[in-house]
């Protein structure tokens, strides 16, 4: 799926669909805000996140209707660089009801060091946060978490859907994947490399 790029992401797709020969589609989403959304999100939570939420349900009914027959699905932001190891790093703890994530670091240029906001938050004082410490290895049960991250088949037939919300479309997700009896587990060994912003590209 492309959305709003402006690199020659387009171009490469287009090429892509018409030369390899397996199953591929392409969709495209224009972004209906009067500013494309910039790298630091700011516009992206001024409206709370909600075009994201649309793209990610649009993904959604794409992976139900081509690829239901699959046990699991992996979802990678575009700004994230994961290890070759991705798919065994996540595979390895994910279950029919257990959602399993890699631990980014949510400030630039910063890493999983055991202090710095991650991609993971639990429930304090009623609300989402991030934790003040927390483990570097191991995994980790959690209440929130997103961008790179191995969700069973099962509970996108269970209708988790994004939303809009503050803290990000991930929320709503896993505050439905709650709901309905799905566990988010963190591991912390797994630490793909999260760039954020377009001067981490360009090093």
């Amino acid at each position: 799926m492309e959305n709003d790029s402006t690199d020659g992401t387009l171009n490469l797709l287009k090429e892509y669909v018409g030369n390899v020969s397996v199953k591929k589609y392409l969709q495209i989403v224009k972004s209906d805000e009067e500013d494309i959304p910039d790298e630091t999100r700011t516009q992206y939570r001024k409206n709370g996140y909600e075009h994201l939420a649309d793209i990610r349900n649009i993904l959604i009914e794409e992976t139900l209707l081509w690829h239901s027959n699959f046990d699991y699905v992996l979802s990678i932001d575009s700004d994230i660089i994961v290890p070759k190891t991705i798919i065994t790093d996540l595979l390895t703890y994910a279950g029919n009801k257990t959602i399993v994530a890699g631990a980014i670091a949510n400030i630039p240029n910063k890493t999983v060091d055991g202090i710095t906001p991650c991609n993971f938050m639990r429930l304090q004082d009623g609300r989402m946060a991030h934790m003040d410490k927390y483990p570097t290895s191991g995994l980790l049960e959690v209440d929130l978490t997103g961008a790179v991250y191995m969700v069973p088949m099962k509970c996108l037939k269970d209708e988790v859907k994004y939303g809009s919300d503050p803290q990000g479309e991930d929320k709503v997700f896993c505050d439905m994947a709650k709901e309905k009896g799905y566990k988010l587990l963190v591991n912390l060994d797994c630490k793909p490399k999260h760039y954020m912003v377009k001067e981490n590209f360009n090093g």
